[in-house]
């Protein structure tokens, strides 16, 4: 922990306020909780929630409505078991950034492909099958596929997601609103309503693989036979 009250101190620091020949210089608000995020974001990849949690804390006291800090927070109370502190944060992630006409501010999205800048991954937009269509979208029908058949389909950089990987594009802000979790529609259209369970790489045994649905209620994610016939989403890692 005191690593992270000396990035406070540094952040503080750099945040004062500095009069250089008659001009005042400052950072902005926004710009000092990213790198509350950032430091927040190699936290919870080393699985440090506590860190984590003091980190985004700290840094929301100079941005206080983003959205992207409280889902991060959302995570890492939820990590911890802490299940009334994680809905309490998804509440105020999906509060701050409910546009329903536009993608969640955690997604940069370029044509085909959407960057999740919360997970460092970039997914394809449409799922196997489909092609993305500028003015279109994805236009196909959604291939289903085995568990094998969906392993077969990684091609370069592009692969199956894991089982927490897949599971992260489930928007967790819908729980403040209390609607079912649900994969964000707007970033990944094209969806077949009748065939929302997609598979991952994260094998249970010889006979059964996890997958995850994007429109079952609160039942996101399951381990099925092998030989079931589901979608698939390709990822690759970083940008």
């Amino acid at each position: 922990m005191n690593s992270v009250l000396e990035f406070q101190r540094l952040m503080r620091f750099a945040a004062m306020t500095f009069v250089l020949s008659g001009v005042v210089v400052h950072e902005s608000r926004a710009e000092e909780l990213q790198g509350y995020m950032k430091v927040a974001t190699k936290l919870l990849y080393v699985s440090d929630m506590p860190g984590a949690i003091a980190t985004l804390e700290a840094g929301l006291k100079s941005d206080p409505k983003n959205s992207d800090a409280y889902f991060m927070l959302g995570e890492a109370y939820g990590s911890l078991g802490h299940k009334d502190l994680s809905a309490r944060n998804y509440k105020l992630a999906y509060k701050f950034d409910h546009d329903p006409s536009a993608p969640s501010s955690r997604y940069e999205v370029k044509d085909d492909t959407v960057y999740d800048k919360t997970t460092n991954l970039t997914w394809q937009r449409c799922s196997v099958g489909q092609k993305w269509t500028s003015g279109k979208g994805c236009l196909g029908v959604v291939q289903q596929m085995s568990f094998e058949d969906a392993q077969a389909q990684a091609t370069g950089l592009w692969r199956v997601p894991t089982k927490i990987e897949l599971s992260s594009l489930l928007d967790k802000k819908r729980v403040g609103a209390e609607l079912p979790l649900k994969i964000d529609e707007i970033a990944f259209p094209g969806l077949d309503e009748n065939q929302l369970w997609y598979w991952t790489s994260t094998p249970e045994s010889e006979t059964f693989a996890w997958s995850v649905g994007f429109g079952e209620d609160n039942q996101y994610h399951g381990y099925n036979y092998r030989s079931f016939r589901f979608g698939l989403r390709l990822v690759k890692s970083g940008q």
